[in-house]
């Protein structure tokens, strides 16, 4: 028998919460939460329900999360980990169809954009930002590289391919996937809803975008971050247009907490399109 665990990071969330603990129920002996320093009642909410939680006593950034989960599967022996977030934009409902894959495959994501009718504009643009960097990058196209739905088959993959670098809070996010794409692993893609709430960040964290482009510079064998001025993307007060593929997009800082991307050149049904 495999033994299966699904890990939740939470800051933060007791609004929403309530829900999916609800949601979760018939899957409570193999679901963990890692908490990442919640000032709110996440912490008593979950225990309030049960469920295994384990966490940090302050911020750390979802890179400590990421590293401590994978720490947690390797000591108790856990053979197929899943991640979804808190948030309530992953739905429980698609669990055991991400499990099943992951008995035959050893890396499993989220595909969110088959259709763009519900995904808001700015978060178009800045998914297919980092497809399109991805595709400069290791000169794959790939459905979706933003997905924090993803499982990992642990008895095919080595240590060496799921191993964790960066410090920025959001670096270990990607290079974990550019580690496994670069050892010539290729993920297996679940079409799901793409979820939006409607008090959602008008834009993309800053600090995601940092470790989005620290995780890049670490496999940029040709210059593609200094060519292209991606450098420039993480400095505040910037407005920026970066070319990438057939894609051109406007970047700006407006603040020290949010990047606004804008597609101004490019047809995204016209790349999305190809996946589904």
């Amino acid at each position: 028998m495999h033994r299966k665990l699904l890990a939740i990071p939470v800051f933060n969330e007791q609004e929403r919460l309530p829900g999916l603990l609800a949601r979760l129920s018939a899957h409570k002996p193999y679901v963990l939460f890692v908490d990442d320093g919640s000032s709110d009642s996440s912490r008593a909410l979950i225990r309030q329900h049960g469920f295994q939680l384990i966490g940090f006593g302050i911020n750390r950034g979802l890179s400590e999360v990421y590293r401590q989960i994978f720490s947690y599967a390797r000591q108790t022996g856990v053979h197929r980990l899943l991640l979804m977030d808190a948030d309530g934009q992953h739905e429980p409902e698609n669990i055991p169809a991400f499990f099943h894959l992951l008995n035959q495959q050893p890396f499993v994501s989220g595909r969110r954009f088959d259709s763009l009718a519900t995904v808001p504009t700015y978060k178009v643009a800045s998914n297919l930002f980092a497809c399109q960097l991805v595709r400069e990058l290791f000169g794959l196209a790939l459905p979706d590289v933003a997905c924090g739905f993803r499982g990992f088959n642990l008895q095919m993959l080595t240590p060496d391919q799921l191993e964790l670098t960066g410090n920025e809070r959001f670096e270990g996010f990607y290079a974990l996937l550019f580690q496994l794409l670069s050892s010539g692993i290729r993920p297996a893609y679940l079409p799901i809803k793409p979820i939006y709430h409607t008090n959602c960040l008008p834009g993309t964290p800053l600090t995601e975008l940092r470790g989005l482009i620290g995780a890049a510079s670490d496999f940029d064998k040709h210059g593609l971050i200094e060519t292209n001025g991606l450098n420039k993307l993480i400095d505040t007060s910037q407005t920026c247009f970066v070319t990438l593929g057939d894609y051109t997009f406007r970047v700006t800082v407006p603040d020290e907490k949010l990047a606004r991307f804008e597609l101004v050149h490019g047809d995204p049904e016209k790349y999305f399109s190809m996946f589904s």
